[in-house]
C-alpha cells in the first residue's frame, strides 16, 4: 500500500458504494424502502471500516520503510499491528489504557482489534474511528458536499460530523429493526420518503467528508513525526 494506490482505492471505493445505491424514486412499496436503508448502511459501514483498514496498512507500510510516525499514529500502529504481542503483559496494559476509548455497548467485551466496527456503526462506533484516525468529530464539513438551510445560510453555520450524530444513530437503529424484523417496521410511519432521503443524504455527505480528511492526512504528510 502507498499513497498513490490508497488515493486510487479510496475513488473507487465511494464510487463502488455510491452506484450501489438505487435511486429514491424506485421506492414504491415498504419492502423497497427497508431494503434502500439495509444498503445504505451497508454502504456506510463497509466504506468506512475497509478505508480505515487501508489507511493503517498504508501507515505500516511506512513503518517498514523505516519512516517515524507521530507518536499518536506510532501508538495505533503497534496494536493494529500487535507488535507488543509478544509480551501480553504489555500487550494487555496498552489495551486497558487505550479501551476506554470504545463504548462498552458498541464493541465486544474481548475482541482487541484497534479497527472494530462489530457491525453496529452507530455515532459512538464512529467517534472511535474518528480518534484513532486523529480526525476531531468538530472537523467542519466542506459545504460542497450538501446543501445548506436557509437557517444555516442566514448564520453563516458550518457543519461538523457531530452534526450527524442522529442521522448515523438514527440508520442503525432502522437498520437492526428491519434486520431483527420487529413489529415496527410494519408501521406507517417507520420508513417515509423523508426519513429516507436524509439518511441517503447524510451519509454520502459523511463519506466524501471522511475520504477527503484521510486524503488531507496522507498528502500533507500528517503523520509523520516532525523534528
Amino acid at each position: 500500500m502507498n499513497k498513490k494506490l490508497f488515493f486510487k482505492i479510496c475513488d473507487e471505493e465511494l464510487a463502488k458504494r455510491i452506484k450501489e445505491l438505487p435511486v429514491l424514486e424506485n421506492l414504491s412499496n415498504m419492502y423497497s424502502k427497508q431494503a434502500f436503508v439495509l444498503m445504505i448502511y451497508s454502504c456506510f459501514e463497509g466504506f468506512i471500516n475497509t478505508t480505515t483498514l487501508n489507511f493503517f496498512e498504508l501507515l505500516k507500510n511506512e513503518c517498514k520503510r523505516g519512516m517515524y510516525l507521530n507518536a499518536h499514529y506510532s501508538f495505533c500502529v503497534d496494536l493494529y499491528c500487535k507488535k507488543n504481542e509478544i509480551d501480553k503483559d504489555l500487550y494487555k496494559t496498552i489495551w486497558r489504557k487505550f479501551r476506554p476509548f470504545k463504548d462498552s455497548k458498541c464493541f465486544h467485551e474481548m475482541n482487541n482489534r484497534l479497527v472494530d466496527t462489530n457491525d453496529n456503526l452507530g455515532y459512538d462506533v464512529f467517534k472511535y474511528l474518528l480518534f484513532i484516525l486523529n480526525i476531531s468529530e468538530y472537523k467542519p464539513i466542506d459545504s460542497a458536499f450538501y446543501s445548506k438551510t436557509l437557517t444555516e445560510l442566514r448564520n453563516k453555520k458550518e457543519r461538523n460530523y457531530l452534526y450527524y450524530k442522529d442521522i448515523i444513530n438514527g440508520l442503525l437503529t432502522k437498520r437492526n429493526d428491519i434486520a431483527h424484523g420487529n413489529s415496527k417496521i410494519f408501521d406507517k410511519d417507520f420508513l417515509t420518503q423523508e426519513i429516507i432521503e436524509t439518511f441517503s443524504t447524510g451519509i454520502l455527505t459523511i463519506m466524501k467528508q471522511f475520504k477527503n480528511d484521510l486524503e488531507e492526512i496522507i498528502e500533507n504528510d500528517l503523520y509523520f513525526a516532525k523534528n
